[in-house]
């Protein structure tokens, strides 16, 4: 998010929020028409997403890897003040 936010220069309050309150948040989104989080994500994001070591990679396939810090700006430059074509 703090990428995210730098890269379309943008300021917004991000709050860190513990999973047991995020379980309580998502256990009562979830009877929202479109929840916009609920009980089952909240658990999942307990734990990371892990390739397994016999798995494709990004370099078997032939595709060359770039950091997030590269791509993120060509991705998100019309979402800034002014958009894609501000000099500022």
């Amino acid at each position: 998010m703090e990428l995210m936010l730098k890269a379309i220069r943008r300021k917004r309050l991000l709050v860190p929020v513990p999973f047991g309150m995020a379980s309580i948040m998502g256990s009562v989104a979830q009877l929202l028409p479109f929840a916009p989080i609920t009980a089952d994500q909240v658990e999942l994001l307990k734990s990371d997403n892990v390739v397994s070591d016999n798995a494709l990679t990004l370099e078997s396939l032939g595709i060359e890897k770039h950091s997030a810090e590269v791509i993120i700006p060509t991705y998100l430059d019309r979402y800034r003040p002014g958009g894609r074509f501000n000099p500022n």
